[in-house]
């Protein structure tokens, strides 16, 4: 296959269904996508209540204070019952009186109520006076049966999970995250502690998984397979995921490996190399069943730029999410153009007023992953493109604020 550029690979890798819909409780809905609005499902509040803790009043005070276990529920006038907010009112009630402007008094075996400030138990100069419907929630007032409170296509937290269980919600129907699993070739790689005996230590496994998890992805534990042909197509053809990410192992052929395992399962080869550099061999293939499969190079380097370039377009479109896999744009603050190839280039982003400022970063340190540690995002940039003051696309790194 011609290599492709990281703008084609982006749209192919887009180009997937999201996950199909689903109900779940509300504490399995966090992080997926609102297929169906947050609708009120009752009247909000159900009933007249107080808006904080105080004491319900009928009339002019100052008011004699009733046991609320009272059997009756209809005030009188010149009484006060205690009240916490969501409890229905009283009958009779004319407003309600907040704990923090309520002054107690007590004479013979009786409290009294007055309108004052309870610091220093002085009564007001109106004590007995409160406006009609004070400290009251109407009924309805916050919403109405049937209101839209949340759109679809919102993404799931915790205060959408408090805002459902506050209208009576016990579930909804999301967009669950896309599932990721990992399978890792470490043969000729340590997988622990630091290089030794002309071995490197495995990155991409770790690099890979944690870049799945900050970008949304539900990711399956790790599953190591031998870098031999029909125990990789089994593990890959086993994986229960969305997307299946392929390390690369330190063997020779390890590239051969995985086109032998992919054609033995009958999947069709999307992408087989980014003309981008970083880059090179990367392959994204489809399985028969329409479960994505990407292998990554053992260049981590190249491999971060298949990461951005397909797996984050691949994840927004799975999750329902397609403009979070969206290239942004930003203005190169100094140039790194070079006229016959493109080039991803990682950068920190300023933020401006009128236009975002990028920064390069080389590539540099361990593996070339030293600025992954400040970027915001790797750049794209066409042949003959990437002069000072030019716009260039970005992909946003996973967790970049």
């Amino acid at each position: 296959m011609t290599p492709v550029t990281w703008r084609s690979a982006a749209r192919i890798a887009a180009d997937i269904e999201p996950t199909s819909p689903t109900r779940v409780g509300l504490a399995s809905a966090v992080g997926g996508v609102l297929a169906q609005p947050v609708i009120a499902l009752v009247d909000l509040p159900p009933f007249d209540c107080a808006e904080e803790p105080g004491y319900a009043v009928r009339g002019i005070g100052p008011w004699t204070i009733r046991d609320d276990r009272s059997a009756s529920e209809s005030l009188q006038d010149g009484e006060a019952m205690a009240v916490s907010p969501g409890r229905a009112l009283p009958q009779g009630c004319d407003a309600v009186v907040a704990i923090d402007e309520s002054v107690l008094e007590q004479a013979a075996q009786q409290v009294y109520l007055s309108v004052g400030d309870p610091r220093t138990g002085r009564p007001g100069s109106r004590p007995g006076l409160v406006g009609q419907g004070h400290g009251i929630r109407s009924a309805s007032s916050s919403a109405q049966a049937g209101d839209v409170l949340m759109k679809a296509g919102a993404t799931v937290t915790s205060g959408t999970i408090g805002l459902a269980a506050a209208v009576g919600a016990d579930d909804l129907t999301i967009i669950p995250p896309p599932t990721v699993a990992t399978v890792v070739r470490n043969e000729g790689l340590l997988p622990s502690g630091p290089p030794r005996r002309g071995r490197d230590r495995a990155v991409m496994s770790s690099l890979a998984t944690s870049w799945a998890m900050s970008a949304g992805a539900r990711c399956l534990p790790e599953v190591e397979s031998r870098d031999e042909v029909i125990a990789l197509a089994s593990t890959i053809d086993t994986a229960g995921a969305d997307i299946v990410l392929v390390t690369a192992s330190a063997m020779p052929n390890t590239l051969g490996v995985v086109e032998s395992a992919l054609r033995r399962l009958g999947a069709e080869i999307l992408v087989d190399e980014l003309a981008c550099r970083p880059g090179g061999r990367i392959t994204l293939a489809e399985l028969r069943d329409g479960r994505r499969v990407l292998c990554l190079p053992a260049d981590p380097m190249a491999a971060i730029v298949g990461l951005a370039a397909i797996l984050g377009p691949a994840l927004a479109s799975l999750a329902g999410k397609p403009a979070m896999g969206r290239p942004e744009t930003a203005m190169l603050r100094i140039g790194v153009a070079e006229p016959d190839r493109e080039r991803a280039v990682p950068v920190i982003v300023d933020r401006g007023e009128l236009a975002d400022l990028a920064d390069p970063q080389p590539w540099s340190g361990p593996h070339g992953l030293s600025p992954l540690g400040t970027a915001d995002g790797i750049a794209f940039i066409d042949p003959g493109h990437g002069m000072a003051q030019e716009s260039v696309p970005i992909m946003r790194l996973p967790g970049a604020e």
